[in-house]
């Protein structure tokens, strides 16, 4: 298993991302408050190291949620890939891009 410490340098909140690669399923849970913002979406990335931005969609409002994720996507999430949250458009990125600032991130390590 991997976890990265996603907005470790936010006291008023953090996102812990556990990653079980035998299962295929990352885990968010966010500690805090996760500031919203009217008219915007939180999007989630996948940020391998020398690699493209992939999305993994919005989040949705609560505490913590689960992602079973395919094998082609699974294959990007090892040590040094990096979990970064955007700001988007309601729905997410129109262009299959983050467009918007990346309000979170943090790197994937070894448990």
């Amino acid at each position: 298993p991997m976890v990265a410490m996603v907005g470790e340098d936010q006291k008023e909140m953090m996102i812990v991302a556990n990653w079980d690669p035998a299962q295929r399923r990352l885990v968010l849970a966010v500690a805090g408050d996760m500031p919203a913002d009217p008219g915007k979406s939180h999007e989630i990335w996948v940020i391998p190291p020398a690699g493209t931005p992939t999305s993994l969609g919005t989040m949705p409002a609560g505490k913590k949620m689960h992602m079973d994720l395919a094998e082609q996507i699974a294959k990007l999430l090892r040590e040094g890939t990096a979990i970064a949250i955007t700001l988007e458009p309601p729905g997410g990125s129109p262009s299959g891009e983050p467009t918007g600032p990346v309000k979170w991130s943090g790197k994937l390590e070894s448990a």
